[in-house]
């Protein structure tokens, strides 16, 4: 396999924890269903890649949920598997669908660098267009999402602004579902199509860097 990055010592951790299936804590996961719910309630679009999407989501949440996030070793390398996914995807949305859009990899590169860390080589993503670029930043949103829910707390010390980027996450979830919602009525389905395609390509993109870094922690 194709060494994913590089760092002034590599983040192999000291010693090797086996992963952990670790369930989200019930409220977490009950505060996450009840955003998720009030989006689909503002933007019927989100129903409809919810539905679509579904499968996939829950796939990467499975992932998620298998690093320790108390443990060092597992905490970079999710990191590590964010930054090999995540900017191909943000520089193909740059200045595309949701004017509130922001990209998040400012807050992961510093976390990298407190651990003295380099940055991985970028996996490549489409160049998204339209309707696609709304997807993407839907899977985008919901995993920011997905994320505090899989680390609610991380060990003492470690950075967090990648986990705590921008706040009120269910505040700009909403924001983002009353866009998408505006932008909806002028779409045809066509549009729709797009729409699921770049969700679905997004969803799968993040999940195999994710999957890599696993591969190399287990």
């Amino acid at each position: 396999m194709t060494e994913p990055a590089s760092t002034r010592s590599t983040p192999t951790p000291p010693r090797r924890l086996p992963l952990v299936d670790q369930p989200a804590p019930g409220d977490l996961r009950t505060k996450a269903a009840l955003a998720r719910a009030r989006g689909a309630e503002i933007c019927p679009a989100v129903t409809a890649l919810d539905r679509c999407c579904a499968g996939q989501l829950q796939a990467i949440e499975q992932s998620y949920r298998r690093f320790d996030p108390f443990d060092t070793g597992h905490y970079r390398a999710f990191l590590l598997g964010q930054a090999m996914a995540l900017p191909g995807l943000e520089n193909s949305v740059r200045d595309k669908g949701w004017s509130g859009w922001k990209p998040r990899f400012a807050q992961l590169m510093a976390d990298l660098a407190d651990f003295g860390m380099f940055l991985p080589k970028p996996m490549l993503a489409s160049h998204a267009q339209g309707a696609g670029a709304w997807g993407i930043q839907y899977a985008l949103e919901t995993l920011q999402g997905s994320i505090r829910t899989a680390f609610p707390q991380v060990a003492a010390g470690m950075p967090a602004r990648y986990l705590n980027a921008f706040g009120d996450h269910d505040a700009r979830w909403r924001a983002f579902c009353r866009a998408l919602a505006a932008e909806g009525i002028k779409g045809n389905a066509e549009w729709s199509e797009m729409l699921v395609d770049g969700a679905t390509e997004a969803f799968q993109h993040m999940h195999r860097g994710t999957l890599i870094v696993l591969d190399d922690t287990a």
